[in-house]
């Protein structure tokens, strides 16, 4: 019988062996699944017959040019879309108007302010383009954020007055400061901006809209421009992502990593499988000669079976059955060590043979 302690030492090394060889292949498996993605170049394109949300936006503004009282212009407030004479004007009505729709509900949520800016322009260059060299910001109102819950639109509408002389006269002030002459303009301003996530958690809405008068400042008689009515609609697509191109020789490479982790994990489960059944083997072994080693002897060579009529005993509890009823030892031989084990008892010509293996204990 094998000694003790080389037995244990035996089942220590395999142990780590296979420790070992299961490290290798996970890492191995790890490599090769990093390399075949990184050996297909992906490409993501919005497939716009695929549309998951459209929404419109209708905006733009109106307004009222307010006269101070005069002799020579009867119509009081002056409509929109004409020209103005700038010492006849008091002040301006604005009102801004933002209109969102949509195909579907959804969360929303939305900010906007509006903001008065002096652009003032200089002709800089020799094809008379002009170029910015002012800007000043006067906010209109504070910045307003607000949410609505499963909701497919919103409306936004904000009146002000425009106190027209304030800002004509600061530009002038500013040319008489610096000592140079710009032309410049009032931008009003409504910023929108709206976000929103689809429910399918991959696509998401940010949207950014502005509405923009214009008003000409430091200017004898004028024209407001802008859009003062416009609409945009729009359309979030789902996105189709494929491979647009593969690098064969990091998939080759892939492929045989691949293998040789799966075959060594394989190779380690069937051996740690075996090592299973052999353990079972041993311990039933083990038993047997703790248990019966009184009548038990061990053999160091195989017996002759041709000088016997050998009978093959189906469990070991028939050879106890046998010993008892004989009074002959069992004679002990392991043919296969740690696989197979042979238990036999000889009366007259008669061989009893029960065969301990494993797999088939």
């Amino acid at each position: 019988m094998k000694d003790k302690k080389g037995h244990i030492a035996e089942i220590l090394n395999m142990r780590i062996m296979r420790f070992l060889l299961i490290f290798l292949a996970l890492i191995l498996l790890f490599i090769s699944l990093k390399m075949g993605i990184d050996s297909l170049s992906w490409k993501s394109k919005r497939n716009t017959d695929n549309v998951l949300y459209s929404y419109n936006i209708k905006k733009g503004y109106s307004y009222a040019a307010n006269l101070t009282p005069n002799e020579f212009i009867d119509e009081n407030p002056q409509g929109m879309n004409q020209l103005y004479i700038s010492k006849l004007i008091n002040n301006f009505d604005v009102v801004m108007n933002y209109s969102y729709s949509a195909s579907k509900p959804l969360n929303l949520k939305y900010q906007y302010k509006i903001v008065s800016s002096i652009v003032g322009e200089y002709h800089n260059t020799p094809d008379g383009e002009k170029a910015e060299v002012w800007v000043k910001e006067f906010p209109v109102t504070n910045p307003v954020e607000k949410t609505v819950n499963n909701s497919n639109s919103f409306n936004i509408q904000e009146k002000f007055t425009v106190d027209f002389h304030y800002y004509d006269n600061y530009v002038k002030e500013f040319m008489r400061q610096i000592g140079v002459t710009i032309d410049a303009y009032l931008k009003l301003e409504l910023q929108v901006t709206t976000d929103g996530e689809l429910k399918d958690n991959m696509n998401t809405l940010h949207d950014t809209q502005t509405v923009t008068m214009k008003i000409p400042l430091n200017e004898d008689v004028f024209a407001i421009s802008g859009d003062s009515n416009k609409n945009v609609n729009k359309n979030i697509s789902g996105i189709d992502t494929y491979v647009e191109k593969v690098n064969p020789g990091k998939l080759v490479v892939c492929v045989i990593m691949f293998v040789i982790s799966i075959s060594i994990l394989i190779y380690v489960l069937r051996n740690l499988f075996r090592g299973v059944k052999k353990d079972e083997y041993q311990s039933q072994k083990d038993k047997i000669l703790k248990e019966y080693g009184d009548i038990i002897v061990e053999t160091t060579s195989p017996v002759n079976f041709s000088d016997y009529q050998v009978i093959q005993v189906k469990n070991f509890n028939e050879m106890i059955d046998l010993e008892e009823e004989l009074h002959v030892p069992i004679l002990y031989f392991e043919p296969a060590i740690g696989e197979e084990s042979w238990f036999m008892l000889i009366h007259d010509k008669v061989l009893y043979k029960y065969e301990l293996k494993q797999g088939n204990e």
